[in-house]
């Protein structure tokens, strides 16, 4: 692969070649100038030198601005010439919007396995003659919450055991949702590949999920929804594939990460990865380089391995730039924490404004969005009260901020989910400090 064949430099690239070609100037200036002064003969060097560092400076300059698209071409990542045909790349295919009503769900993903007990807890109006929370409270030990740091919330539907239970007390935007009727709780919830009861797992007469209990493996399984198949896309990812594809009247849908790659958006249309902190993340020298991309990734190549590469490359940084674009005009009304949690919600709030925003062409709007957003930190087996408290008040800062945005700001509140799923739930019983590995565990819904 010639270095030159792609002439180019960022200005990044351009700086450091002209301070290498300043600095070997002033060496050659500096050295034949010492011996001028002590030489009437060395004109011949200083002629020598001046050349020597000059055509020498000219060929670093050659291959620095080369080595920057050098590394964009598809020969620096693959291990093919990359020849061209005469086909001209088609554009990716889009979906047109159909017009119909918009709809998000924003999956929060808790990992490191929540002690989601301590988040939903049963409290009274329960069985007269199996009294819940005294069970929880002599099964949990030292690990269970008191009835003062927890707020209550009420079941008038009469099909739960219980008619009070009681919320984590640094999550009032879950009460309270849970209070205006936008809030849901799903008690038990785990990976399975079929219905399981107790004495079968305790048998081994079903099949079970790979690896249970094993951080990697579960929060795989809980990304795909498909544990019995190790190769499964996400299940995001799977759901707006179906979406986006129907032969009839397909949805003009989109899938976003605000926490980096994730498993759970994998399997569908290309996710678009935002930063919580910075937002869409551009490559800063693209309009320098934009020509030579052009001419690198416009016409198809004869290589397979090569094409895809090629058309990767324009795809993503076309879309980055148009996104980024598009994101950076938009603002929010409602006051987001600095904490990362937070700022991913903000960065979904700006997304979702942008979707609904009036000056958008109708039949570039979308219509179905997936977003994953991400906080760690719960593998709770030494610090299970401080870490949960802290967990919980980092949560709700965000979703009251993120409500907020959408109920008052955007009025699009309606029209959104917030899920919350974890790698599994943790074991009733203290360990002393904390609690370990287990399975089901409880998560809530808003929206």
């Amino acid at each position: 692969m010639l270095v030159g064949r792609y002439w180019c430099g960022g200005s990044g690239v351009r700086m450091l070649i002209w301070w290498v070609f300043f600095l070997c100037f002033f060496f050659c200036f500096f050295f034949c100038f010492f011996f001028c002064f002590f030489s009437v003969s060395s004109l011949f060097l200083l002629c020598f030198f001046f050349c020597f560092f000059s055509v020498s400076s000219l060929f670093f300059l050659f291959f620095l601005v080369g080595h920057t698209c050098s590394q964009l071409s598809s020969e620096f990542h693959t291990t093919t010439l990359n020849v061209f045909t005469h086909t001209v790349r088609p554009d990716p295919k889009v979906v047109a919007s159909g017009g119909r009503p918009y709809k998000a769900i924003v999956v929060l993903f808790l990992a490191g396995a929540a002690d989601s007990f301590n988040m939903l807890v049963p409290v009274t109006g329960c069985d007269p003659a199996h009294d819940l929370y005294q069970e929880y409270k002599t099964i949990r030990g030292n690990a269970a919450l008191d009835t003062s740091e927890l707020i209550n919330i009420v079941d008038t539907s009469n099909t739960q055991p219980c008619t009070t239970f009681g919320v984590h007390k640094n999550l009032p935007i879950v009460s309270d949702s849970y209070d205006l009727g936008e809030a849901a709780w799903i008690a038990n919830m785990g990976t399975l590949i079929q219905p399981t009861t107790k004495q079968q797992f305790k048998d081994k007469s079903v099949p079970l999920p790979p690896s249970l209990f094993a951080h990697n493996v579960m929060q795989k399984s809980i990304a795909t929804m498909h544990p019995q198949l190790s190769s499964s896309s996400g299940i995001l990812g799977r759901i707006t594939d179906v979406l986006s594809s129907r032969t009839s009247q397909p949805y003009k849908s989109k899938l976003y990460s605000i926490a980096g790659p994730q498993k759970i958006v994998t399997g569908g249309p290309n996710a678009d990865i935002i930063s919580g902190s910075v937002g869409v993340q551009r490559y800063v020298d693209y309009d320098v380089l934009k020509d030579s991309i052009v001419n690198m990734t416009h016409r198809m190549s004869e290589n397979y391995l090569s094409d895809t590469y090629s058309g990767t490359l324009k795809h993503i940084l076309e879309a980055t730039e148009s996104l980024g674009t598009k994101l950076n005009q938009q603002t929010v009304t409602a006051t987001f924490s600095e904490e990362d949690l937070s700022s991913q919600f903000k960065q979904v709030a700006k997304v979702i404004k942008m979707h609904r925003h009036a000056s958008t062409p109708s039949a570039e709007r979308v219509e179905r969005a997936a977003f994953v957003t991400k906080l760690g930190g719960f593998d709770t087996h030494r610090d299970l009260a401080e870490t949960l408290e802290a967990r919980m008040a980092t949560i709700n800062a965000a979703l009251t901020s993120f409500v907020e945005e959408m109920k008052t700001h955007q009025q699009a509140w309606d029209e959104v989910t917030v899920v919350t799923i974890s790698d599994f739930g943790r074991t009733l019983t203290s360990n002393g400090l904390g609690t370990d590995h287990a399975w089901g565990g409880n998560y809530f819904v808003l929206g």
